[in-house]
């Protein structure tokens, strides 16, 4: 004969009673260390230029004073973050600047990639 499950009946625990947590002593914290003084870079003195290639390439540089177009599109460093190559030319709102032409008063270059021509 299956047995019957007895389950009017039914038992309640009180729950055990919570102990106090025994305070822990503060840690001291050691004196915090500063850290090393970073080499102050003097202010760049020169004009910021933005300069642009293609339609997502852009890098922002400070050009000392004096220096031309020329040497800021032959910078290696410029050429490989733009990717771009030789047969270029520079121009600023909508002008086409020529390579000896001082950057006092230029905000942004766009670098063009010249159609090529035969002759």
């Amino acid at each position: 004969m299956p047995r019957k499950n007895n389950t009017s009946k039914t038992t309640t625990r009180k729950p055990a009673a919570k102990k106090p947590a025994a305070k822990k002593p503060a840690a001291k914290k050691p004196p915090a260390k500063k850290p090393a003084a970073a080499a102050k870079k003097p202010p760049a003195k020169g004009n910021k230029i933005l300069i642009r290639h293609g339609l997502s390439r852009s890098k922002e540089v400070i050009a000392p004073e004096g220096s031309t177009i020329e040497m800021l599109l032959n910078d290696p460093d410029l050429r490989a973050i733009l990717g771009y190559g030789e047969n270029i030319e520079a121009k600023s709102e909508g002008t086409i600047l020529s390579k000896s032409s001082n950057l006092a008063g230029v905000k942004t270059i766009d670098i063009v990639t010249k159609a090529n021509t035969k002759n």
